[in-house]
């Protein structure tokens, strides 16, 4: 089975570095021309699904990519990113005039971390992957799906996918409107 991951495009608060999470931010301009460069790049691949969060970001970007291919966009709320709890809305800064340790925590030990009334890694990793399994075994193994998700719901199932522990989450680079075709 072909998977291909794309992360959302661009939101404002990508472009302000500001913590989205759970929060449901649109895609701004820059965001829009990702998912529109997203779905060229994948028009001529043979999709049989798209699937994605059901995070307007990302169900923009979906949406780009079934248009080409005539698709309906199956949400996955399962695939949202990490709840960040009281980070969300606040940038890199504020986070760390408060919460310097607990942040620190987490992009050193992701599988240890997590913002105050927020989620970890590892409890992202379980609702991804679940939702992943049940992605793969509506598919045959022939079949080339989009799932259309965020940084870290991406990193998480890229890790769990190669067999490689979260502490290397933060090895995978996963720009704006990126696709990342992995054969399972």
């Amino acid at each position: 089975m072909r998977i291909w991951f794309v992360r959302h495009g661009e939101t404002e608060w990508n472009r302000t570095k500001r913590y989205q999470g759970h929060s449901d931010i649109p895609l701004n301009e820059n965001g829009r021309r990702q998912a529109q460069d997203t779905a060229a790049l994948l028009a001529k691949e043979p999709l049989s699904a798209i699937y994605a969060s059901d995070l307007k970001r990302a169900v923009e970007t979906a949406e780009a990519i079934a248009q080409t291919h005539e698709l309906r966009v199956q949400q996955k709320p399962e695939l949202r990113e990490l709840h960040f709890g009281l980070w969300e809305g606040l940038r890199y800064e504020q986070i760390m005039e408060k919460w310097a340790d607990e942040l620190s925590l987490m992009y050193e030990h992701p599988e240890k971390g997590c913002a105050p009334k927020g989620e970890g890694f590892c409890e992202l990793a379980k609702r991804a992957w679940t939702a992943l399994q049940a992605i793969r075994e509506a598919h045959q193994e022939e079949e080339a799906i989009a799932v259309v998700a965020h940084g870290g719901t991406i990193r998480v199932l890229l890790c769990l996918l190669r067999g490689k522990p979260l502490q290397q989450l933060w090895d995978v680079a996963i720009e704006h409107g990126q696709a990342t075709r992995i054969d399972v």
